[in-house]
């Protein structure tokens, strides 16, 4: 009788710890289905975001250089320039909530005709400009009109940017 008593009992802890096992087995398998679930749905919704980033920085450039010269007519300088406008940096875009961007950026002059360059003499004016900007219910972006001002920038901050040439 012990040893029927005593197989019953290692039978019974076997399918114990068998089962013991498989629930902490599922239990992790869904913690880890649950996390990897969190990762693709942050992953998707910071996507989403530098999508709408980028939409937003389009939009607000879309006509920054007619802008730019209205704010040259307005401050009385030569609007006789050429226009270079800093390319696309996710850190051009400040979001102040889920619908509301600032978007910053640079704005390179050069004289339009470029002059006998004078060494040491840097031809080019630097301006940062910002503009604010709203989603809208039908997900395009509403403008405000953007601000200028003039910027010193060193040579070697200067040289470092890429610029797109924007025609007025």
């Amino acid at each position: 009788m012990k040893p029927i008593a005593l197989g019953c009992f290692f039978i019974g802890l076997t399918v114990l710890g068998q089962t013991g096992y498989t629930m902490y087995r599922d239990r992790a398998l869904a913690a880890a289905e649950e996390s990897r679930r969190i990762l693709i749905a942050d992953s998707a919704a910071q996507t989403a975001k530098l999508a709408k980033a980028r939409a937003a920085w389009a939009a607000a450039t879309h006509d920054i250089g007619v802008q730019f010269v209205l704010h040259l007519l307005t401050a009385a300088e030569n609007t006789h320039v050429r226009t270079s406008v800093k390319v696309y940096s996710h850190t051009d875009v400040s979001w102040r909530d889920s619908r509301s961007v600032t978007i910053c950026g640079f704005l390179i002059t050069f004289p339009d005709p470029i002059p006998t360059p004078i060494p040491g003499r840097d031809l080019r004016a630097y301006y940062s400009w910002s503009r604010d900007l709203v989603l809208l219910d039908d997900d395009s972006w509403g403008t405000k009109r953007p601000t200028f001002n003039h910027v010193n920038v060193s040579k070697d901050e200067g040289d470092s940017m890429f610029t797109v040439e924007i025609k007025p």
